[in-house]
């Protein structure tokens, strides 16, 4: 009984953590979005699918970092021109409340710009490592 169980068990944990060979129509056309036809490929070979399988990681973590880069990019220059504009205009404000809301708007925006250029930076070392990657195919 033990031994039917402990079987059982190994069988369920192949399933999980075994590698797929067969790529969903998603995968294929992104495949042919980056050039690689996989007809030419040996896809019985485990290290051809691993390394396919990089590809799409690599490609989906570049996506990933270039839109938040971008995304925190546009709002840092946003933030920092109406901050600008701010301090600007409240230097006739008596209170400072303009000025003050300026500050902080213009440091918002500088820190948002300096979380952006990591993120944009790490997209191309992603897409240089992608297109390392796709020149073995």
């Amino acid at each position: 009984m033990k031994i039917k169980t402990l079987l059982f068990l190994c069988y369920l944990l192949s399933l999980q953590y075994g590698v797929s060979q067969n790529f969903n129509d998603n995968q294929i056309k992104k495949f042919h979005n980056l050039a690689i036809d996989l007809t030419k490929i040996d896809l019985d070979n485990q290290q051809n699918i691993s390394n396919l399988n990089l590809i799409l990681r690599k490609d989906k973590f570049r996506r990933i970092n270039k839109i938040f880069g971008i995304a925190l990019g546009t709002h840092s220059l946003i933030s920092t021109l109406i901050g600008i504009k701010m301090i600007h205009e409240g230097k006739n404000d008596k209170k400072g409340m303009a000025s003050g809301i300026g500050s902080i708007m213009l440091v918002g925006g500088a820190i948002s710009g300096g979380f952006s250029i990591p993120l944009l930076i790490s997209s191309s070392k992603r897409k240089k490592e992608r297109d390392k990657l796709l020149k073995l195919f």
